[in-house]
């Protein structure tokens, strides 16, 4: 963008002296300070003979650098600055990093480096022509990555949740998910997950530089119940109802006891260690030693145990009508 350009006519054979109009700046045989552009010279000589000259003046690109800071390393490497080509401008070039002596790079591809402490830093690269790129830089600690998993969280049993890393996430070399144990996730951003209790969700990273981050949130599951027994049926032959079932959902790992009393405290029934298998569990048919109870409400008792390991009692009344 300068007007620092020259062009020179030589001029071969003809009588001196020789005049020069140019369609731009000076007659003379030098013509200077010009921008970049076509310009045309005519020569005459001191007999009127004349000849005539077309030539394009360029300037060179904008000078700009391709530089490149590294942070310090967590394994104790210090930071540094790089410098991986320059384009524009016209070289040699001199660099200036943070006013200390210059350094000249004197072939193409121009590449540089140092080592530079933590913080913020100037460098400036000058071409031949006076031209000037300067870039300002930060060289980071080392230190532990910040990742954020967000708050814990609740939600319904069998509901999908999906947990995502936030903040401090770029140029990770590995992340290891972790739900009371590691899970085939790796290198994961995030996970999706239908937990059927309450679980502990753990994320382990490291960045290219070594830096560990860790974060951990827990994970509600509110459970539904997981056992339905009729309040009635009816033993009466007609197909309908017939028989006193119970009833679990997928939650279930066990039914440990069931039993079935008349308002005395008779026991009728008793049922233990059940596996539920996807089918209406307990079948009782309304009959104790051969014979068919008479209409009465019953009391129920159950013990199951959930596939979180967790127990539950439960109790209620079951009308029988023949």
């Amino acid at each position: 963008g300068d007007s620092s350009g020259m062009i020179q006519a030589f001029v071969t054979g003809g009588t001196a002296p020789f005049d020069y109009q140019w369609n731009v700046g000076e007659n003379k045989a030098i013509n200077s300070n010009l921008k970049a552009g076509e310009y045309r010279v005519t020569v005459t000589d001191d007999e009127g003979c004349s000849g005539e000259s077309v030539i394009q003046l360029n300037e060179p690109d904008q000078l700009s650098s391709l530089v490149e800071p590294v942070d310090e390393g967590c394994d104790g490497s210090q930071g540094a600055v790089l410098i991986n080509g320059l384009n524009g401008g016209v070289g040699p070039f001199a660099l200036y990093l943070d006013n200390a002596p210059f350094t000249i790079l004197q072939n193409a591809p121009y590449t540089f480096s140092e080592l530079v402490e933590n913080g913020t830093h100037q460098l400036i690269v000058s071409d031949a022509n006076g031209c000037n790129d300067t870039i300002g830089f930060s060289i980071s600690e080392a230190s532990g990555i910040d990742i954020d998993l967000g708050p814990d969280e609740m939600i319904k049993q069998g509901d999908e949740v999906t947990i995502e890393i936030a903040g401090g996430t770029t140029n990770l070399d590995n992340i290891v998910w972790s739900v009371d144990t590691i899970i085939d996730c790796n290198n994961c951003p995030e996970i999706t997950l239908s937990p059927l209790f309450t679980v502990r969700v753990r994320a382990d990273v490291v960045d290219d530089r070594g830096c560990i981050g860790t974060d951990a949130k827990t994970i509600y599951v509110e459970r539904t119940p997981g056992v339905w027994v009729p309040n009635v049926f009816s033993p009466n032959g007609d197909n309908q109802n017939d028989l006193l079932q119970v009833f679990v959902t997928d939650q279930i790992a066990s039914i440990d006891v069931f039993r079935l009393y008349d308002r005395w405290g008779n026991e009728y029934v008793e049922y233990r260690d059940i596996i539920p298998n996807g089918l209406p569990l307990v079948n009782w048919n309304g009959e104790f030693r051969g014979q068919l109870l008479s209409d009465q409400v019953l009391v129920y008792y159950i013990h199951v145990t959930y596939k979180d390991g967790t127990k539950e009692k439960l109790s209620g009344d079951i009308t029988l009508i023949r």
